[in-house]
């Protein structure tokens, strides 16, 4: 059980490093270096948390930044949360 939380808190992790290079390249949202350090700091808190086999924590670490992600695209962009994802657009 401990390894199928987190490998899915890894997988997550991969996903937002992801999302955040598809939200600066398709969506055109910036990230100045405040917010690329505080992006930075909330990773080695997940990895930290998987580091120490302690899923529960990597767990809410994660929802942690998702949320501070939510937040910084809400007050900055709120445009693109109403855009329509286009895959065939992503995958160019």
């Amino acid at each position: 059980m401990l390894g199928t939380v987190l490998f899915g808190v890894e997988v997550g992790l991969a996903l937002s490093a992801a999302g955040i290079l598809l939200a600066r390249t398709i969506l055109g949202v910036d990230y100045p270096e405040k917010r690329r350090r505080a992006i930075l700091d909330a990773h080695e808190r997940i990895h930290g948390r998987i580091a120490a086999k302690d899923p529960e924590g990597a767990a809410e670490a994660m929802r942690q930044h998702m949320d501070e992600f939510a937040t910084y695209l809400h007050r900055f962009y709120p445009h693109v949360l109403e855009q329509p994802l286009r895959w065939d657009e992503v995958m160019e």
